[in-house]
């Protein structure tokens, strides 16, 4: 199932369903460690509208509730919350591994 831990406790608000999250994360995949994607580098966040209602993968809905702002967390995404199919770079059945910080929490 889905694991995670939070590696650095937020102060703000908390992620509900529904709220709007502001995120930087860094994606690698468990089999190969390769880096996938990095908002990081890039300096720009990516808005997640309505956590817990299948705008992102099923296991950053589940995953981000709780995470409150200015928080970091570890997200060891199984394949079925994940991509169980595949999408570009990621292998069918491959198992995620996300490092995602709660920039703004909104709702």
């Amino acid at each position: 199932g889905l694991l995670t831990k939070d590696l650095k406790a937020g102060a703000g608000p908390e992620v509900k369903n529904g709220s709007v999250v502001e995120t930087n994360y860094l994606l690698q995949t468990w089999s190969d460690k390769k880096i996938v994607d990095n908002s990081f580098d890039r300096g720009q966040t990516l808005p997640v509208e309505g956590v817990g209602t299948g705008q992102v993968i099923k296991g950053w809905d589940q995953g981000l509730l709780g995470l409150k702002e200015g928080g970091r967390r570890l997200l060891i995404v199984p394949p079925a919350l994940g991509y169980p199919n595949g999408s570009g770079p990621i292998k069918a059945g491959e198992t995620l591994v996300f490092v995602t910080d709660a920039v703004k929490v909104t709702g």
